[in-house]
C-alpha cells in the first residue's frame, strides 16, 4: 500500500497534473484500507488542511459504496464541516444511501449548495433505492 505521506502528495498532484497521479489513485480504490486513509485524509484531523482533504473526498465519489459504507458516522460529520468541498461527501454518502444524510442533502438542494451538480447527483442515488 502507498504510505500516507505518498497519498497526500498523490492528491496534491490530481489537482494539476491528472494523468499519473489520478491513475495511481484510482488504482487504489479497491483496497479497504485505502479507503480508510482517504476519510483520514479528508477528514483532516490531522489539520493539513491544503487541497488534500478536498482531493480525497473526490477520489471516494469514485469508491465502491460497500468500501464507504464503514466509514458513514466520520463521513456524516464530515458533510457539516466540509469548506468547499461538502458536495463530494454528500455524494460518497447519497451513493452509499445514508440515511442520516438525506434530510441534509436534500435541504442543500433546495438552498442551492454549490457545487450544486454534487447535491443533486447524491440525491439522486436515492431515487433508485
Amino acid at each position: 500500500m502507498i504510505s500516507e505521506p505518498e497519498v497526500r502528495q498523490l492528491l496534491i498532484d490530481s489537482c494539476a497534473v491528472t494523468s499519473e497521479a489520478e491513475r495511481r489513485i484510482l488504482a487504489e480504490l479497491q483496497s479497504p484500507e485505502f479507503i480508510t486513509l482517504l476519510v483520514h485524509i479528508a477528514v483532516d484531523a490531522d489539520d493539513y488542511e491544503g487541497d488534500a482533504p478536498m482531493q480525497a473526498s473526490y477520489f471516494l465519489t469514485k469508491a465502491l459504496p460497500s468500501l464507504t459504507r464503514p466509514h458513514e458516522a466520520e463521513l456524516l460529520k464530515l458533510l457539516h464541516t466540509a469548506q468547499g468541498y461538502a458536495g463530494s461527501v454528500a455524494l460518497v454518502l447519497g451513493r452509499m444511501k445514508s440515511l442520516e444524510a438525506k434530510p441534509f442533502i436534500a435541504k442543500a438542494v433546495a438552498d442551492g449548495w454549490w457545487p450544486e451538480h454534487f447535491f443533486q447527483e447524491a440525491l439522486s442515488c436515492y431515487e433508485n433505492a
